[in-house]
């Protein structure tokens, strides 16, 4: 099962947001609620189907169940446990199915292999890269998939290439996440093995530290090489073929 990270969930609630909304202090993106959403069919013994109030417990495959870290539950703070909750970008809703068994849990929708948003999103990254900035329709691009989000997007006068690319990549991330791109875009981008070390910092924020899932993203850190940017050749295709040479990396 895929599960968000502390990083996915700051794009949402920290990054590229206007003053207004940060003064506010709201979660105002429509797909951070749905991508990382405050509940899963897990059940809990614990807590009490998610929104309700008070002592009992949640149904594994039947209620909707809260997450809680440091003793404080999603039901509780919408903020809470943020770095621990599960993909709900493919989810299927069993009260709305009718399905009560976890083993029926697994969903047949469709796998996207190409969105419209991405196609925005492409577009904008080449033109801001060609352009030397924004132009007004990369900008207008980006502000279609933020407008679906429901979010405000600060005036593209406040933007240079370097700012409109940092946008861009975090806008694809949020938009994007869980559709496995973001590998491939950190390569492109060239930052793959420095982005992926950095989970080693994230992982000591208080916010995800006291979770196992921490511990994993930070082995995961500090395993990435730099010859995971491509893949060896099979030795197979080696000792088929004797002019080959293995790819330097690896």
């Amino acid at each position: 099962m895929y599960d968000g990270s502390l990083k996915l969930w700051d794009l949402y609630w920290i990054e590229d947001r206007t003053e207004d909304e940060r003064a506010q202090g709201i979660i105002s993106d429509r797909r951070q609620q749905w991508n990382l959403p405050p509940y899963n069919y897990a059940g809990n013994n614990n807590y009490p189907p998610y929104g309700v109030s008070g002592s009992g417990s949640s149904r594994a495959s039947i209620d909707k169940t809260p997450y809680a870290y440091n003793n404080v539950s999603t039901t509780m703070d919408p903020t809470a446990a943020q770095a621990i909750r599960n993909c709900g970008k493919f989810r299927r809703e069993v009260q709305y199915e009718g399905v009560k068994s976890s083993k029926l849990l697994y969903t047949t929708i469709n796998y996207p292999l190409l969105r419209y948003s991405d196609v925005l999103l492409m577009y904008a990254e080449a033109a801001n890269e060609i352009e030397g900035g924004p132009s007004d329709l990369a900008y207008d691009c980006v502000k279609q998939v933020r407008d679906r989000a429901g979010i405000k997007t600060i005036d593209k006068a406040e933007y240079n290439q370097e700012s409109f690319r940092s946008l861009v990549r975090n806008e694809r991330g949020r938009e994007l996440c869980f559709e496995s791109l973001r590998k491939y875009d950190l390569i492109r981008w060239g930052i793959f093995v420095k982005s992926m070390q950095e989970y080693g910092q994230w992982t000591a924020d208080a916010r995800w530290s006291k979770n196992d899932k921490a511990k994993y993203a930070g082995a995961l850190s500090s395993a990435v090489q730099q010859r995971h940017i491509c893949l060896p050749i099979p030795l197979e295709e080696l000792g088929v073929n004797t002019l080959l040479q293995q790819n330097p990396l690896w």
